[in-house]
């Protein structure tokens, strides 16, 4: 019951069995306690495994944000919240995701207004604004692109978007 109390499920249930098996007055009480503490054991391990796959999801999101892959970081990122963001929390990572989603739509915009994608830079500068309305280098950047969008892409652009840095995280 110690190790019960202790929430050391594993324990409990290895020293219920023991009892178990020794048989005595106690054995139905103890077959019952043991079955208390399996019960407990499995949720306790469904819980470690569910933060363990977090923890993992939120650093490949991470790896993908630095290597420029922000559209897997995003799908993955906007996974970890949506539609419950109550893990993220629990775990001190909801801040995190939240710069990945916000920053990885910024650098995937850059990136789409570096190689002259103006209208899958203003997507995501849209996508971007949705999320985190008051981000104002994101606001001025889609001022910037959108007398772009239907080309004559001129020498202002091409200073302007070569000036452009990457938010790092």
């Amino acid at each position: 019951r110690d190790a019960e109390s202790e929430k050391d499920y594993a324990k409990a249930v290895s020293l219920y069995q023991e009892l178990v098996s020794r048989g005595g007055g106690l054995n139905s009480d103890a077959a019952a306690s043991l079955a208390s503490a399996r019960a407990a054991f499995k949720r306790q391990q469904a819980e470690n495994e569910r933060n363990e796959k977090f923890i993992k999801d939120y650093q490949y999101a991470l790896r993908a944000y630095k290597e420029g892959d922000f559209a897997e970081c995003l799908r993955i990122a906007w996974r970890l919240i949506y539609p419950d963001d109550n893990l993220a929390r629990q775990l001190g990572k909801r801040d995190g995701v939240v710069r990945l989603i916000r920053d990885g739509y910024y650098n995937w915009a850059i990136m789409d207004l570096k190689s002259e994608n103006v209208r899958g830079a203003d997507k995501n500068l849209r996508d971007l604004l949705d999320f985190e309305k008051n981000d104002p280098e994101a606001r001025r950047l889609q001022q910037f692109a959108r007398p772009y969008i239907n080309g004559g892409l001129d020498q202002n652009y091409r200073d302007v978007v070569k000036g452009l840095t990457y938010r790092p995280f």
